[in-house]
């Protein structure tokens, strides 16, 4: 038996389903990126998916294997600007996770599909319950609020306390797309002390405060003694513009950088 594949619509619905799931996978991880970028992923993932599938002579389990690792990669890098590899891993989890979820949805209007016009309405319904579920997954999976020990090692001066890990925190640095902690002034007065460091701006938004900036700096070292020592060497740190005290704690964590 043999098939037609008409390669612009299958270019176009795959342009289509690869920008949905772009943006629910954005939505999950809070990534800061235009329309356009991932608009230009999608594309770009479509035109890779025609490529290898246009090529003959390759088994179908190779070209299967090439779409959900490569394309699947370079889609998330072009489209959502996701470099490290940490992050990138639970980008490729959550856009597969995303991708099961929406074949299972599209399936419930798999009778429906048949029908050009309704194929849209059915994408974007899917499109919508898929981001609902995966976004109440996340709520219910998410880390918890807790304290840790700390130390912090900064220009020859250290700070030993408490910090709040909290996951109301997602501040991240627009342009590295690190994960950036916050520090009570005071603490950062100490740490500094005659030091100048070179400073960068970090936008942020809060309860009472829509467009709030504060200065960071990467401090040298931030130790962990309760979880085996770990260490972290030059994180990304916001004074805060307020004291801090929450729980007797002096700095909030991001918890992506655990």
């Amino acid at each position: 038996m043999q098939y037609e594949l008409y390669i612009d619509v299958f270019f176009l619905i795959n342009a289509i389903m690869d920008w949905m799931l772009l943006k629910i996978t954005g939505k999950i991880l809070s990534c800061k990126v235009g329309k356009m970028r991932i608009l230009w992923g999608a594309f770009l993932g479509a035109f890779l998916t025609c490529i290898v599938w246009s090529i003959p002579g390759i088994p179908g389990i190779l070209k299967l294997l090439f779409f959900y690792t490569f394309v699947n990669v370079v889609m998330i890098q072009a489209g959502l600007g996701i470099r490290r590899s940490r992050e990138l891993v639970r980008a490729f989890i959550v856009l597969g996770i995303s991708a099961v979820l929406m074949a299972g949805i599209l399936s419930l209007f798999r009778q429906y599909i048949r029908y050009g016009s309704l194929f849209f309405g059915c994408v974007i319904a899917g499109d919508y319950l898929a981001g609902g579920i995966l976004w109440m997954l996340q709520q219910l999976f998410r880390k918890k609020f807790g304290t840790c020990k700390i130390r912090l090692e900064h220009a020859g001066q250290n700070y030993d306390g408490k910090a709040l890990i909290d996951t109301g925190n997602r501040l991240r640095d627009p342009v590295s797309g690190e994960p950036v902690n916050i520090l009570d002034p005071e603490i950062a007065e100490c740490l500094l002390k005659e030091e100048i460091p070179q400073m960068r701006e970090i936008a942020y938004h809060s309860i009472g405060k829509e467009n709030g900036v504060m200065k960071a700096f990467r401090i040298e070292r931030m130790i962990f003694p309760e979880k085996e020592n770990m260490v972290i060497k030059n994180g990304l740190v916001a004074v805060s513009e307020e004291k801090i005290l929450c729980e007797d704690c002096r700095m909030i964590l991001n918890p992506d950088i655990f």
